[in-house]
């Protein structure tokens, strides 16, 4: 299973998920981390890795074929989801607490980060932009070398926005700045501004949190956030992808001590409706057989993953003609 590198939270769930399918199923499961996209994807198209725990806002563009899957020899991935973990926060936005930005609006003609190479980071950005009307011509892009250098861009005064989840190490380090932290709020009320930002960012939804950087009962996020889930290629063997789902619903009790993030990995989680009738990457055969199995998998669910598999078979098609 690919991952983020050692020492970031993305490779100790990797990690977690990798004994619970071990004490479910007697699979041994090797974590490997990856700094990018390709990084964790080309072992499995190539054969040598079976499954991927991604964000889903990585995995969709794999999927679309968007940024750095634009490349000839890549483009649209055929991949299938054998877990989805629950939405977290993922890219919100925040500014320094002392900035003249206080709405997504005012993110106009403002300082935003770009990352060389990592072209999802734009995508989140234009679906905020879009939100509110607004174009990636509307404001200022500044490369920034890495992921972890747009928070210290922040507190240097190099950008005005940058995104983060609250709970992050970095957002406690711009709370507890003299400048402080300010969100800029996504109204989930605005079904409008929403559906323009899921045209830009198809794998952001709606997400509340009261817990993190500068947030309270009394000081609310309504915001946007990206499950993570556990990927692998349509060519996965389905009895496979059957193991691990059913490891991973059976073992829940091991796996919601590992960490806390794990009380949520539940077969309702992993079926809600709320992304699942939005998600752009289909469920795995295997995995659909398991959630047949124990009488979870719906009319709804069959519906939502038949459109899925049709847009991806149309994005293909497309593909071979442009190439």
């Amino acid at each position: 299973m690919t991952s983020l590198g050692v020492g970031t939270v993305s490779h100790v769930l990797a990690s977690g998920l990798g004994e619970a399918i071990f004490a479910g199923s007697g699979i041994q499961v090797r974590v490997e981390g990856q700094g990018t996209s390709i990084g964790r994807l080309a072992p499995l198209q190539k054969g040598e890795g079976e499954l991927s725990f991604m964000p889903l806002f990585a995995s969709t563009e794999a999927s679309l074929g968007w940024g750095v899957f634009e490349r000839p020899e890549w483009g649209p991935q055929p991949l299938r989801t054998v877990w989805l973990g629950p939405n977290m926060f993922n890219g919100q936005p925040f500014v320094r607490g002392n900035s003249d930005i206080h709405t997504l609006r005012d993110m106009k003609g403002k300082k935003v980060p770009r990352v060389p190479g990592m072209t999802v980071t734009e995508s989140i950005y234009e679906g905020l932009l879009a939100f509110v009307n607004l174009t990636k011509r509307d404001v200022i892009w500044v490369p920034v070398s890495s992921i972890g250098k747009i928070n210290d861009a922040v507190l240097e005064g190099t950008v005005d926005v940058a995104s983060s989840n609250p709970a992050a190490p970095a957002a406690y380090t711009q709370a507890s700045s003299p400048a402080g932290i300010r969100w800029l709020q996504v109204p989930h009320d605005d079904k409008e501004g929403w559906a323009r930002l899921f045209e830009k960012a198809p794998f952001m939804f709606p997400m509340h949190g009261e817990e993190g950087a500068g947030l309270s009962k009394e000081k609310p996020l309504w915001g946007i956030g990206c499950p993570n889930a556990v990927h692998a290629y349509a060519h996965l063997p389905g009895d496979i992808a059957y193991t691990v789902t059913k490891a991973l619903d059976k073992q829940y009790d091991k796996l919601k001590t590992i960490h806390k993030e794990f009380q949520k990995y539940t077969v309702a989680t992993s079926l809600d409706r709320t992304i699942s009738d939005k998600m752009l990457i289909p469920y795995h055969e295997g995995t659909i057989r398991y959630f047949k199995e124990i009488g979870k998998w719906t009319p709804a669910h069959e519906a939502a993953n038949q459109r899925a598999l049709q847009d991806e078979k149309e994005r293909m098609e497309k593909w071979k003609t442009k190439r």
